[in-house]
């Protein structure tokens, strides 16, 4: 919400979303064990981004948003402030209301480092495919699939 207020106080020609991951090995990993920061799950980075842009007023910022990162799970979320926020809203809503299995193979895709878009996992190769789907059903604890992720993302960091 803070971001969105400056956002819109200050009008940037230019803002790139980058999602926070939490390197191994760094500083922050102290910080965490110490109980001192929890890091979110890669949905609720998504949700975050999707509050952000929510909360942007067209009217106040007509700079350009852009989604540009592999860390960030959906890169097609870019345009035109004052133009493209609904089109950026409905993506993510989209994706938001697609079955959770379909969620996870994006997201697993993605974080191994396919740049697709998440309307074109049928464009993988069928042994990719196949391995992606096979990990998304059978990792079944949320933390062991937030590790899975963290680790793809880690080379990204």
């Amino acid at each position: 919400m803070e971001t969105a207020k400056v956002i819109n106080a200050v009008d940037p020609d230019f803002v790139r979303l980058r999602t926070f991951v939490l390197r191994t090995g760094s500083l922050m990993e102290e910080v965490r064990a110490a109980g001192n920061y929890t890091e979110e799950t890669d949905m609720e980075k998504l949700l975050e981004i999707r509050k952000l842009i929510a909360n942007i007023d067209p009217t106040k910022a007509r700079g350009r948003i852009t989604s540009d990162h592999i860390i960030n799970l959906l890169q097609e979320v870019s345009g035109d402030m004052d133009q493209d926020i609904p089109w950026m809203l409905s993506y993510i809503d989209q994706y938001l209301a697609l079955p959770e299995l379909e969620q996870r193979k994006y997201q697993l895709a993605r974080r191994m480092g396919f740049p697709l878009d998440w309307k074109q996992l049928y464009r993988l190769k069928e042994s990719d495919l196949a391995y992606i789907e096979d990990l998304a059903k059978n990792t079944v604890d949320e933390k062991q699939w937030e590790s899975l992720l963290h680790r793809y993302m880690d080379r990204y960091i």
